[in-house]
């Protein structure tokens, strides 16, 4: 059933799931535009799955209903001006481009791995070959290395985990632990009065160009202000 919203009134947004489905947080944590949709027309969405997000009076907005493995989204507006404001805040293509990527997860599970994971280590006596360079490499570290790999009967492409694409800084109880061991020195910058090298590095900088602004003055030729001088010879006429 189609639902318009009173006149000169739209649906707004209420609350969501931060975390969980098409439109949780990104890696940093930055958090989708839910907020800002606004619509105008929604359809009633009926039954014992999850809402993921909600119009501010409760209904479902983005709503998840389990059907054995398989697993169906909804979205009870259109991405059209004369329903919502969806295609402008663009949440739509964030829903399909995250459930593409999920179902492409699943199916490329036999054959695609996370670095370090067990998928990626050899089984048996299987033997690991290298498939898509010719470099040398450890193979005992293969399984911790991105690339594509043959391991007996089995072909697997091992990836990067997607944790490690996170801008978050390490901190230093992390450091310490990643780095057990070994010695290692430090060096850090913060913004503050009591760093010294961001002035010195900027007054290096100056004295620089500096002199290399005097160098090429220096190397200017002088410019002529009359005709050149005649060359005189001291040698007499002959008699």
């Amino acid at each position: 059933m189609i639902e318009d919203a009173p006149a000169d009134e739209y649906f707004i947004n209420g609350s969501w799931i931060k975390d969980d489905g098409p439109w949780r947080n990104s890696l940093s944590d930055q958090k989708m535009p839910i907020d800002q949709v606004r619509g105008v027309k929604r359809c009633s969405i009926q039954g014992d799955g999850t809402s993921l997000a909600e119009w501010d009076d409760g209904s479902p907005l983005l709503y998840r209903q389990l059907e054995g493995l398989g697993t169906a989204i909804f979205i009870n507006t259109l991405p059209d001006d004369r329903w919502s404001n969806l295609e402008f805040v663009a949440l739509h293509l964030v829903a399909v481009q995250r459930l593409l990527e999920k179902g492409t997860d699943r199916l490329h599970a036999g054959y695609r791995a996370i670095a370090g994971s067990e998928k990626a280590k050899l089984r048996g006596d299987e033997v690991r070959d290298r498939l898509d360079a010719f470099e040398d490499y450890e193979p005992a570290l293969g399984a911790y290395r991105a690339g594509v790999y043959r391991l007996g009967e089995r072909v697997i492409a091992v990836n990067r985990p997607a944790a490690e694409n996170s801008p978050l800084r390490v901190n230093g109880e992390a450091l310490d632990t990643l780095l057990e061991g070994t010695s290692y020195s430090l060096f850090e910058s913060t913004k503050g009065d009591d760093n010294l090298v961001s002035p010195v590095w900027w007054a290096f900088l100056i004295t620089v160009l500096f002199f290399l602004l005097a160098e090429a003055i220096l190397c200017l030729q002088p410019k002529l202000t009359g005709p050149p001088a005649l060359r005189t010879s001291n040698t007499s006429p002959a008699s």
